[in-house]
């Protein structure tokens, strides 16, 4: 990953998270275009832009992080997912429809956290959970 740019879709609806968020991504060095919700996100996947990454939110109004997830993938063959929930992986499990491989971080997390799902979702892409 060292001297590559990834370039990340983040959605995230709570302003104050998306912001300390984006700043941590732009830290690590990466390219970064934020959504406030999955509405707003689905055609910045149709228009042109090309992600590597989608980070969203789990829990949110409108188009949950799962049906943005399932529907990216759908959109952007092979897009990696990392979802973000302050409630347990185990809630995702019942509600993670057709996501093909993601990984899930919980929230709160620190950089290195961020860091290393993102890694990891880069790497081979297994799903799963990486705990804060």
């Amino acid at each position: 990953m060292a001297g590559k740019t990834v370039r990340i879709l983040m959605v995230e609806d709570e302003v104050g998270v998306a912001e300390t968020v984006l700043d941590l991504l732009c830290l690590l060095g990466h390219e970064v275009t934020l959504s406030q919700s999955g509405e707003e996100a689905l055609p910045l996947l149709d228009g042109g832009q090309s992600f590597d990454i989608l980070i969203s939110d789990v829990v949110m109004p409108g188009i949950s992080g799962v049906d943005l997830a399932c529907e990216a993938q759908k959109r952007v063959p092979g897009i990696r997912v990392i979802l973000t929930s302050g409630f347990s992986a185990n809630a995702l499990e019942d509600a993670r429809g057709d996501i093909q491989d993601y990984v899930f971080l919980h929230k709160p997390y620190s950089l290195g956290d961020l860091s290393d799902s993102i890694a990891r979702c880069l790497g081979d892409g297994a799903a799963g959970e990486v705990r804060a």
